[in-house]
């Protein structure tokens, strides 16, 4: 090309190649010639119909990369047929020459690199042309739609070329787990060997639907979907299995460390495995399984955003699944408690991430009293208190939605979401928090006590602080908020403190992505509000130790690297 000096590619009639048209340049080549085809090698080759070129037609036992060439027939049209033709959306193809298809043989194979995309892979050896014969006078619009076409044909070929014959043999992570893993696993969980608050975290997932998982899974008796699908829900849970072994400490340093090896390749291959899922396949229970152990994983890797477009997709399988109904159906019949389980975390996940991201919009609503019909008798102490604070999260969702589609801010609370029956309701739960820290150690065998109660008591007190906030910045605000406001604010970045000096650095930063990341920052901007307004050197202080406790976690984890960077910018602005 005159203008991009790129090769393989050539302008039709006058029409810009596609790379000036990318550019946006104006394509200079003047060359009215065109470039005669390439010699058959291969005296051989068939040709076939368009309408006979088909995906199965490319190998009968060895597929071969394929080119496609076209013999140099000018195209006769009249002005009036070509412009009838593009206004009606057909296309023309009476006059087309035929394709033909030339296979190249090879004297290497050459595979795909693992991890790439197939469609932006192409062997250097050869190229693969479509040759769209473009009608003269095509408008701009159109002809970025003839270039669409060409890109999508060329990555069929290329995915066709390098399609595998036959049904796929499973890839190493998606073998499972060994039988005897599986058996352990089926032991420990929901024995004493596990304290009663951990437990809830592998509910979701009941340990009958894990073995008939897993057993499937070593008998490769799956589909494609369902290999991927019970890849995620073993991997994850062996994951999760393991990591609660390691907090026990029965084991010795050395066998410790492989555990932690072990369990680190156990996440791997539940979020590889989660990347090849196909959300277009058909809702299920497995699937919305699959999705909230993908939450799981991602969270505890930082990866919030990515968690938040996870939870999305849960919720929106979970209601195709009539999950967001009392009963399964018109019998009444009892959900069961994986069921009740999922129930609960698309609930909490929804509130807590419109809270953060999106607070006009919520993906999972429920009938009134269900909520209480799944809490009572089902889940423990610890994720009660979580579910209360979903639905305080919930009830101050309603107030931001009002605000949100009101242009003026002088929108009056609602009564039943007034600041004090908030503030109330979070005093409640404070008292939870409380009860709850007095556990016995029994009940929080498998979990870090310490750590998880100041991770409870930052997201309380994350809560308590954005509504007062809120009802700083808009009518209805309570008696003394601002007092409160900053007592709230303290409080939580106390919270946060306790949690940056954890000794084992994985932790800490699982704990940082749990709380830091997973609740918004009002605390920070709080208190940066107040050094700033009123030079108060304690609340600067306090923003200086945040972020000079956040150092070591910022080698590991990206998200924590933003948020200890933005503790920077405001002591230097409050400076």
């Amino acid at each position: 090309c005159d203008s991009c000096h790129a090769r393989k590619v050539r302008c039709n009639r006058g029409l810009p190649c596609s790379n000036c048209l990318d550019q946006g340049l104006s394509c200079q080549r003047q060359r009215t010639r065109r470039r005669l085809p390439k010699r058959i090698l291969n005296p051989k080759v068939q040709t076939t119909s368009p309408a006979t070129t088909t995906v199965q037609a490319l190998a009968p036992s060895r597929v071969e990369p394929v080119a496609l060439t076209e013999t140099d027939i000018p195209i006769e049209r009249s002005d009036l047929q070509q412009e009838s033709r593009i206004h009606s959306g057909e296309i023309e193809t009476s006059n087309t020459p035929a394709i033909r298809l030339e296979a190249k043989p090879r004297s290497t194979d050459q595979r795909v690199p693992v991890g790439c995309d197939l469609a932006a892979w192409v062997p250097l050896n050869r190229s693969i042309e479509t040759h769209f014969m473009i009608p003269g006078h095509m408008g701009h619009f159109e002809h970025g739609l003839v270039c669409k076409a060409q890109e999508v044909l060329r990555s069929a070929l290329v995915r066709a070329t390098h399609a595998p014959q036959g049904s796929s043999t499973p890839l190493q992570d998606e073998r499972g787990v060994p039988l005897e893993f599986l058996t352990w696993m089926l032991q420990d969980i929901g024995s004493t060997k596990f304290g009663i608050f951990v437990s809830d975290y592998f509910k979701h997932v009941s340990k009958t639907t894990l073995k008939r998982m897993c057993l499937r899974l070593l008998s490769n008796h799956v589909s494609n979907d369902e290999r991927h699908i019970f890849s995620v829900c073993v991997h994850a849970a062996a994951h999760k299995f393991l990591m609660t072994v390691l907090m026990i400490g029965e084991h010795d340093d050395e066998l410790a460390d492989h555990l932690r090896i072990r369990s680190a390749e156990y996440k791997r291959a539940a979020q590889a495995a989660l990347e090849r899922i196909r959300l277009t396949i058909t809702p299920s229970i497995s699937l919305l399984q699959a999705l909230l152990c993908g939450v799981f994983l991602h969270q505890g890797s930082g990866n919030t955003h990515f968690c938040y477009e996870l939870t999305r997709t849960a919720c929106r399988i979970a209601t195709d699944l009539g999950l967001d109904k009392v009963s399964p159906d018109t019998e009444q019949k009892s959900r069961t408690e994986e069921e009740i389980f999922c129930v609960l975390w698309c609930y909490m996940l929804d509130k807590n991430y419109a809270w953060k991201f999106e607070p006009s919009r919520t993906f999972f609503e429920i009938e009134s009293g269900m909520l209480d019909d799944h809490v009572d008798g089902t889940a423990a102490d610890l994720l009660a208190v979580y579910i209360a604070m979903a639905r305080v999260q919930d009830g101050t969702l309603s107030f931001l939605k009002k605000i949100l589609s009101n242009s003026s801010h002088s929108v009056q609370l609602p009564p039943r979401c007034s600041v004090e029956s908030l503030l109330q309701r979070v005093d409640e739960i404070e008292q939870h928090i409380e009860q709850v820290s007095a556990s016995s150690t029994q009940c929080w065998k498998g979990l870090d006590a310490e750590n998880e109660i100041a991770a409870l008591r930052f997201a309380h007190h994350s809560i308590r602080t954005t509504i007062l906030y809120l009802s700083d910045q808009f009518q209805g605000r309570a008696f003394g908020s601002g007092d409160l406001l900053l007592q709230s604010a303290h409080q939580e970045l106390s919270s946060l403190l306790s949690i940056c000096l954890i000794n084992e650095k994985d932790r800490a930063v699982g704990f940082l992505h749990w709380t830091l990341t997973f609740y918004p920052l009002t605390a920070c901007f709080v208190l940066f509000c107040n050094a700033v307004t009123t030079s108060n050197l304690g609340d600067l202080n306090l923003l200086k130790m945040v972020a000079t406790f956040l150092l070591p976690s910022v080698s590991s984890s990206h998200p924590v690297t933003v948020i200890q960077h933005l503790f920077e910018e405001f002591i230097a602005l409050s400076q």
